[in-house]
């Protein structure tokens, strides 16, 4: 089975680009990471870089291993560089890793970079945020649909570079056809029906991301979205 890839990383309207992403294959698995930094001093890039190097190099030593602990391993990394770097002691960085093998999707993520599997016509998989307004969402005290549009949208609850384990929420899934990793700069902007529209219109990973991507007003924060998909 042949998986594409078609990727889009802007800066948005700020200065610097603090979202990274990387891929590698090996054993016949595949592997997709994206990270968006959170920092000042230049912490959120190197805590993005340092988060898709880790998760990179943990895949090439094992492409087994599992998506959490790969992440877990990214969290530590950035730890390690806290303690090395005296201006960088609150760089965080966000993460979300996807693995793909012949018929079987793993994943797993750590705060509001975001996942979606498609297959058919529909969205068959999501990732929750690590964040307030989704805390608020789960507790009934927020629409879901209100999510985009908090106050609080970019608060999270759990990131990489935390002090102690980071705890990773992991999902799988056989039947999957399309993923796209995006990091909230582009699904804060891009409404999930849009999603749908653009996956049912079209045939290729770069003409998906071409059209969800269309109707993107240039964000504030920075943006990147990965889309793979199966070619049949």
């Amino acid at each position: 089975m042949t998986w594409t890839l078609a990727t889009l990383s802007e800066p948005g309207s700020r200065p610097v680009q603090q979202d990274r992403w990387g891929d590698a294959a090996a054993a016949g698995v595949r592997c997709y990471a994206l990270a968006d930094g959170l920092g000042g001093h230049g912490g959120g890039e190197l805590a993005a870089h340092l988060a898709i190097a880790a998760m990179l190099a943990g895949f090439a030593a094992d492409p087994a291993a599992a998506p959490a602990a790969l992440l877990e391993a990214a969290n530590q990394a950035i730890a390690a560089a806290q303690k090395e770097h005296e201006m960088q002691r609150q760089m965080r960085s966000t993460g979300v890793l996807l693995c793909l093998e012949e018929n079987r999707a793993r994943w797993a993520h750590v705060g509001d970079s975001r996942l979606y599997a498609f297959a058919g016509t529909a969205i068959v998989a999501q990732t929750k945020d690590h964040s307030v307004p989704q805390a608020l969402v789960d507790a009934g005290e927020l629409a879901a649909e209100q999510l985009r549009y908090h106050e609080d949208r970019n608060r999270l609850v759990r990131s990489l570079g935390s002090d102690g384990p980071c705890r990773p929420t992991a999902g799988e899934l056989t039947n999957g056809e399309g993923f796209l990793l995006a990091s909230d700069g582009f699904w804060e902007g891009v409404l999930e029906a849009t999603m749908v529209a653009a996956w049912t219109s079209t045939t290729t990973a770069a003409g998906w991301l071409e059209q969800m991507a269309a109707g993107l007003a240039e964000p504030a924060d920075n943006y990147t979205a990965l889309s793979i998909r199966r070619v049949p």
